[in-house]
């Protein structure tokens, strides 16, 4: 975005006067193309974390992963009614649950969901893994996005993935029997270990610096 700008200053000093509707145009429909594709990630971003802990409420006896699931479908549909009002298309549009239009998002999928499937331990830190990454990932588009609708939805998601990140990690916690919120030998996605000092870092799940 940096550099649009710059080349509109360029040229609005050697095109004249015409060059700054020319630049100004440019800058907004590259901002809306950002805002339209961040919009479709994290749609796909907040159905996999629902699925993942819908199938993680299916396997364990663990209350918390059915309540932070019904919470992750109010955001897929907040996420989708943005979709409607600027007319984004739904990547989730007759894909079924586990399965996502983001070859990223679907690797994270798979690769969390075997974690998490080889015990209760292991699907609480998974809990904290992705609710961290989704954490960085909500602080980028907020930092990039400045329609009032927008900030109103990211904003929210971002205090109820903080709220989903203290659950998980007060889970995990109590599971070690310890109170270090330790993930329990979880990667993310660069291979590094989430744990001990690692809670609380938020790597993101994809989204770039657009």
């Amino acid at each position: 975005m940096a550099l649009l700008v710059g080349f509109g200053l360029v040229g609005t000093a050697v095109a004249g006067p015409s060059a700054p509707s020319v630049a100004t145009a440019t800058v907004a429909v590259a901002s809306d193309e950002s805002r339209d594709a961040d919009l479709a990630y994290s749609r796909d971003e907040e159905r996999m974390a629902r699925d993942l802990y819908t199938l993680f409420g299916q396997t364990y006896d663990a209350p918390v992963f059915d309540r932070i699931a019904a919470s992750e479908q109010q955001h897929f549909d907040e996420v989708g009614a943005l979709l409607t009002t600027y007319g984004v298309a739904d990547p989730a549009a007759g894909l079924p649950a586990g399965t996502y239009a983001n070859a990223e998002v679907q690797a994270l999928y798979d690769q969390w969901k075997a974690q998490g499937l080889e015990s209760q331990d292991a699907a609480f830190a998974v809990g904290v893994a992705l609710e961290q990454a989704d954490i960085a990932d909500l602080e980028k588009l907020l930092a990039r996005n400045t329609d009032t609708d927008v900030q109103q939805v990211f904003t929210h998601l971002l205090t109820a993935s903080r709220h989903h990140l203290a659950a998980f990690t007060s889970n995990a916690s109590g599971a070690r029997c310890s109170g270090t919120g330790d993930a329990m030998g979880v990667v993310n996605r660069t291979g590094t270990d989430v744990r001990g000092s690692g809670m609380g870092t938020g790597h993101g799940m994809g989204v770039t610096d657009r």
